[in-house]
């Protein structure tokens, strides 16, 4: 008699891999950041549109009007391909192609932050935004902190797949 081999479900489907579940919780980790204060006591998006010039907060976020507009798009890009990256860990379940797209929304997370021109000052242990003539104390909040842990998650993910730690 032949051995009949078990049927599996659709969520297992889904769920059978170690490494891909830690980098969905990366991107959602990185996606719900976004929502949260990052630093300025304002969103993602509310920074994105202080950027823009289109603040609607009063002073707090006029600013960021003198940054180029590029990088109100390149920090929209950060949401978008990490949504989109999230998307792929459900339809294409290959793992290099999702961590692409990890590396890929921290990219343009970098080149904005670094457009921002932030430094830290080590007397005051504080990190500061030198924009311009402006000189503004930066208090990352705990969105930026949420955003630097999905990160942080998807490269100890990375590593551990590659040491064959995790599948």
């Amino acid at each position: 008699m032949p051995v009949r081999k078990k049927s599996t479900s659709s969520t297992r489907r889904y769920f059978h891999s170690i490494s891909l579940n830690l980098l969905r919780l990366a991107f959602l980790m990185i996606i719900c950041g976004l929502f949260l204060p990052v630093g300025c006591s304002a969103t993602g998006a509310e920074i994105t549109q202080g950027i823009l010039g289109k603040a609607q907060f009063g002073d707090k976020l006029m600013f960021l009007a003198i940054i180029d507009d590029i990088y109100a798009y390149l920090f929209m890009g950060v949401f978008l391909v990490a949504i989109a990256g999230l998307t792929i860990t459900f339809i294409k379940r290959n793992f290099l192609i999702c961590w692409a797209f990890a590396l890929m929304s921290l990219a343009l997370l970098l080149i904005v932050l670094f457009k921002f021109n932030i430094a830290f000052d080590i007397q005051q242990m504080a990190f500061y935004m030198n924009i311009g003539m402006f000189r503004k104390k930066l208090a990352l909040q705990y969105g930026a902190f949420l955003m630097f842990a999905g990160y942080f998650v998807a490269i100890v993910t990375l590593i551990l797949r590659n040491l064959r730690v995790i599948n």
